[in-house]
């Protein structure tokens, strides 16, 4: 079973330290997607066609390029083969 993606919600409460968030293929795997978030604000990312990702049995992960932000992120989608 895989996971696909078809939205990706994320903020960003720092007031003052921006970052970017990598949406990885497991803790430190081949990144997927960049997320810029920008200090005190969020965004909803509806993808078109959903993100598959690719290794099976494995979790989705993700972290924050810039140390001090305080991000939160969810995901939404489905399992399938």
């Amino acid at each position: 079973m895989r996971n696909y993606i078809t939205t990706i919600i994320a903020s960003n409460t720092h007031a003052t330290v921006g970052t970017d968030i990598v949406i990885q293929d497991g803790s430190g795997g081949t990144t997927l997607l960049t997320i810029p978030a920008s200090f005190s604000s969020g965004s909803v990312i509806n993808l078109p066609v959903p993100l598959r990702q690719p290794t099976t049995a494995t979790a989705l992960f993700c972290a924050n390029v810039t140390t001090g932000a305080s991000t939160k992120v969810s995901a939404v989608g489905y399992k399938g083969v």
